[in-house]
């Protein structure tokens, strides 16, 4: 063997016995004459296993080897099987380089970079062939994770560009890239807006103290969120809730801005709206009130000064029956009756408006209110009614309300009073007070087995002078029900009726809880 025999061998001896690449020999035909370290770790066969043994095609896939033979038959012009001479087809001249997969013993697929070259011996005459692999593997993995990063991005700004508005601008504020969406809204072409600033869409409706604020807070590296008012190219105006993000170099220091916005013009027109009818409904509200509290006081003096003549004319009817009823015939002494009847009734009516504007003024004092006992004290007051009559009063223990005690005698007083009228005409009354245990409400009921009513109507019974039935049918002012209900709003409650003709009604208010 000359010199350069035994130095290229000696090199070829160290390349295998390294545990750095895998490095492979073959011999002519392609039987595996040398197996470094290397390659023992890459593919998980021992050097025993193969040397002698095998060829390279053990470790290479069958598909790749396939349609790699197809490739050089059709580049080379001869029939290449897919077995070594794949492996060497190229390598014979200048060598090959060219990534492969490799099959571990193990069954792993390892991707791979293969340098094959030719080996002479020292008059030129082919040798055997060298075989050098280096791993792909992270490099494929890191290839893929690139892949993965720039398809998220991708993804990502598609995304953004489907929802939200984006510009980019340099340091100085010129705009470098704007999306679809910023076009749309601002009804500018890409290239009209390129190279400007955003004064292009300035509206005015900002002032300059909002503005240096929002570029101070940029211009610091610190991100500004905030609603903006833009004004698109015909004029029109829409608003933005927007986000500017500066983008830092090494030394902190903004070189370019991001805006990402949302239009938010419709819910900034609504907001507009709801301000203005706020607005609009506290003068109504004021006008409101005014009127009310006229309204009130008028028909407080008005009630008030109605007293004395109805007074007198009852006085005066009853001192003419007493003292010259023998003078008057018959029909003189009905007229009488009627003056007197009549003016009761208006006493009644001028007594009820008082109840009911006194309910409005009279400021309330709030406390536990014993209703069981409120009510059975209402009860004993409305006996000297049903002297004749068979009425079966049912109250429940305990009812408890916070009220003011004086106004919910009253809601009491009318609404038992209204039950003992109206069954009036029942062979046995049944009335019965208590509450609901059922419902987050538990509303208080009040209910009678006498006249009902028509729901069709129930919308008018808590009207002012609202009556369902006629006085020759039940005697009333109309009033008693439109001062029950302003006594359960004032409480903050809500008062309801249900009933059927002929079946009863059941009246249902609520109240605060006692504390």
């Amino acid at each position: 063997m000359s010199e350069e025999l035994s130095r290229q061998a000696a090199v070829q001896h160290a390349l295998l016995d390294s545990a750095g690449p895998a490095i492979f020999s073959t011999t002519v035909d392609g039987v595996i004459s040398g197996f470094s370290r290397g390659a023992e770790q890459l593919l998980g066969y021992a050097a025993s296993e193969l040397v002698g043994e095998q060829t390279p095609v053990l470790w290479h896939d069958g598909a790749e080897m396939a349609a790699r033979a197809e490739e050089l038959t059709c580049e080379l012009g001869r029939n290449i099987d897919p077995g070594f001479d794949v492996l060497i087809a190229k390598a014979q001249g200048r060598g090959e380089t060219r990534e492969w997969t490799y099959v571990r013993k193990d069954g792993a697929r390892v991707p791979v970079l293969v340098s094959v070259s030719a080996l002479r011996n020292d008059q030129g005459a082919l040798s055997g062939f060298l075989g050098v692999a280096q791993d792909l593997t992270e490099r494929t993995r890191l290839d893929t994770r690139r892949a993965g990063d720039v398809k998220a991005l991708a993804d990502f700004k598609a995304a953004l560009d489907e929802h939200a508005i984006v510009a980019i601008t340099d340091a100085r504020g010129k705009i470098t890239y704007v999306n679809d969406k910023f076009c749309a809204i601002s009804q500018y072409a890409r290239e009209e807006l390129l190279g400007q600033d955003h004064r292009i869409i300035n509206s005015g409706h900002h002032s300059k103290e909002f503005i240096r604020e929002l570029w101070e807070t940029i211009r610091s590296g610190r991100v500004w969120k905030g609603e903006l008012k833009n004004r698109a190219k015909d004029g029109t105006f829409y608003w933005v809730d927007t986000s500017i993000v500066p983008f830092l170099d090494e030394h902190g220091k903004p070189v370019q801005y991001i805006a990402i916005r949302a239009d938010i013009t419709e819910r900034k027109s609504v907001e507009e709206q709801i301000v203005q009818l706020n607005a609009e409904l506290r003068v109504h509200a004021a006008q409101l009130e005014a009127a009310n509290k006229e309204l009130e006081s008028f028909a407080y003096s008005v009630a008030h000064d109605l007293r004395a003549p109805v007074r007198g004319m009852d006085g005066f009817s009853q001192a003419l029956l007493e003292d010259y009823a023998g003078q008057l015939d018959a029909t003189g002494q009905d007229y009488l009756h009627r003056i007197r009847a009549a003016s009761q009734r208006m006493g009644q009516l001028i007594d009820d408006l008082l109840n009911l504007a006194r309910v409005t003024r009279t400021e309330m004092t709030l406390d536990r209110v014993d209703l069981t006992a409120l009510a059975r004290r209402v009860i004993a007051e409305l006996q000297p009614q049903q002297a004749g009559r068979a009425v079966e009063w049912k109250v429940g223990d305990p009812l408890v309300a916070r009220g003011d005690p004086r106004l919910l005698q009253l809601v009491l007083e009318n609404l038992l009073g209204n039950a003992l009228k109206f069954t009036g005409k029942c062979e046995r009354a049944r009335i019965e007070f208590g509450q609901q245990a059922h419902g987050p409400e538990q509303p208080f009921v009040v209910r009678d087995n006498g006249a009902g009513f028509d729901m069709a109507f129930a919308n008018r019974l808590f009207g002012a002078f609202q009556r369902l039935h006629t006085p020759l049918e039940f005697p009333g002012t109309g009033i008693g029900l439109a001062t029950v209900q302003r006594i359960i709003h004032r409480h903050g409650g809500r008062v309801w009726a249900e009933a059927q003709p002929g079946k009863g009604a059941t009246f249902h208010f609520t109240l605060p809880p006692p504390q």
